[in-house]
């Protein structure tokens, strides 16, 4: 089991938007640290396309649409396969939809959450992943 310490930050901390009711979590991408956003409402696991530029990752092309959440379509511009992500104590390798514009670094959604056994611990600040 690995523990990773949920923030719980507020606005004009991420990119201009308020977050202050969302789990974002301190994570390591390729030595890169980042605030990981835990959406149980989304799908797919997201990173930024300034993300990938920044961390110089390499995208496979792509098709795929998904409706983000003030209900429009937005395209993807690449997928990424197996990347390495630390969380706390945590190794995993994860995939992800490489969005154009998003509020976030990274997003990780539902799917991934579960595989992770993720249970958030509002009352002690502390995300339990097993």
């Amino acid at each position: 089991m690995g523990w990773a310490i949920v923030n719980f930050i507020g606005k004009d901390e991420v990119h201009g938007v308020s977050m202050s009711r969302h789990l974002l979590v301190r994570v390591e991408v390729y030595s890169e640290s980042t605030m990981e956003f835990f959406d149980s409402g989304a799908i797919p696991n997201i990173m930024s396309h300034k993300m990938v530029k920044k961390l110089h990752l390499r995208m496979h092309p792509t098709n795929r649409s998904i409706k983000v959440a003030n209900c429009a379509s937005e395209k993807g511009v690449g997928t990424l396969n197996e990347v390495p992500i630390s969380l706390g104590e945590l190794a995993v390798r994860m995939d992800y939809l490489v969005l154009e514009e998003t509020p976030y670094d990274i997003l990780i959604g539902l799917p991934t959450m579960i595989q992770l056994r993720a249970r958030p611990d509002y009352y002690c600040i502390v995300l339990e992943i097993h």
